[in-house]
């Protein structure tokens, strides 16, 4: 039956993050776990496996109303590449989000955001502030220890570090609450395009793209499925426009698997909002503009680290000039994720930040339009999901 699934693989490509393919099993088992407790669908997950350092696999046998579907569920590791690129000195984070902010203002990342949305303009300018104010402090505290301080050089150094570590740990304590320092990198490597600049990063997603299409080809599948979450959906959305480039639907005949794309709490206009990179843009494109494939992404209001319900194609220079520029894909959705919970837990839920932007991937209080698991699981095809919506 048209749209229905028995047999699916999915590749799944997480955001910024150094925690590889063993924390994604983790938290998929875990979840998958606590979420059938909720449905009352049967989600049986095997032993995880390491296909060398290319990606940990699992499969899923998934039942529901009698319905069963079996998943390879693969994640496709970079965190070798992510490790290379993660700052750990809080004040040399502070100063790269300047230099990025820097080069985003130039090539209008904040001009695009405050016209297409105004939520994450104004979170970025609060991360803008908080950076600038934590230098401003740094620098004016020691200015004055210097100036009018009556003691020698040696305990006015000393005083120096201690303000230092003061300011920062005042930092530090607020990051605990809402993860600056975790969405500071992600901007500085996804906006500043430092993966361009990383010699292992081409070669990452040609690997990723030549196993996605020997998985498409091989017709084993009924659905070839490519996740991505946060920044991971600017690598999904990009392996599948190499897929498409390699020509795997240049034949005459079709396909029995189908591909199909679905992108969560997504900062892909971080990279089509401003004219740095074309590259990507061409990937980007080669997907939008490809019949053969459907394309679902997923947002919520409440998650300031992504984008809500925005076109990133259409934010592309070279599209914007489109007169006749009419999307089939991406669908946009929303996860709605108030749905999900009762009233007091959700105003808890609100207050984490890196909770709102990870609930993506986890199990919910109540079973609601939105649940992870079914959508990468369960027997429709994604191209049935949110239908009607």
């Amino acid at each position: 039956m048209v749209g229905k699934v028995s047999r699916r693989a999915v590749f799944f490509l997480g955001g910024f993050d150094p925690r590889g393919g063993r924390h994604y099993y983790s938290v998929f088992k875990t979840e998958a776990a606590k979420m059938s407790e909720v449905t009352g669908a049967d989600i049986e997950v095997s032993p995880r496996r390491n296909q060398e350092r290319l990606s940990t696999q699992w499969k899923i046998n998934y039942e529901e109303d009698g319905v069963a579907v079996e998943t390879v569920y693969r994640t496709l590791n970079y965190d070798d590449l992510i490790r290379r690129h993660w700052v750990k000195s809080e004040l040399s984070i502070l100063w790269k989000m300047v230099k990025t902010y820097w080069l985003l203002l130039k090539h209008g990342f904040f001009k695009q955001r405050w016209r297409v949305q105004k939520p994450v303009f104004y979170m970025g300018i609060f991360l803008v502030l908080l950076v600038l104010v934590s230098l401003g402090a740094v620098t004016g505290v020691i200015t004055l220890i210097w100036i009018l301080s009556p003691w020698g050089a040696v305990m006015n150094a000393i005083l120096s570090v201690v303000s230092v570590i003061v300011v920062l740990g005042i930092i530090r304590l607020i990051d605990r609450r809402m993860n600056y320092y975790w969405l500071m990198r992600g901007i500085c490597f996804s906006g500043a395009q430092e993966q361009y600049d990383d010699p292992h990063y081409e070669g990452k997603m040609e690997v990723f793209a030549e196993e996605v299409s020997m998985t498409l080809l091989s017709e084993e599948f009924d659905e070839v499925l490519l996740v991505g979450h946060s920044s991971g959906a600017l690598w999904a959305s990009e392996v599948a426009g190499r897929v498409i480039a390699k020509g795997a639907f240049g034949n005459n005949r079709p396909l029995k698997s189908k591909l199909n794309v679905l992108t969560l709490g997504s900062c892909i206009p971080l990279m089509t909002g401003s004219t740095l990179n074309k590259g990507y843009h061409d990937h980007l494109k080669s997907l939008a503009f490809c019949d053969e494939v459907d394309w679902l992404d997923i947002s919520e209001r409440t998650d300031f680290a992504a984008s809500y319900l925005v076109d990133p194609v259409a934010l592309i220079p070279d599209v914007v000039k489109l007169e006749d520029y009419q999307p089939r894909i991406p669908r946009l959705q929303r996860a709605r994720f108030f749905q999900l919970f009762d009233d007091a837990e959700f105003k808890q839920f609100q207050k984490d930040a890196y909770r709102v932007h990870f609930q993506f991937l986890y199990a919910s209080d109540k079973d609601g339009p939105y649940n992870f698991f079914r959508l990468v699981c369960g027997p429709l095809s994604l191209t049935e999901q949110f239908k009607d919506s």
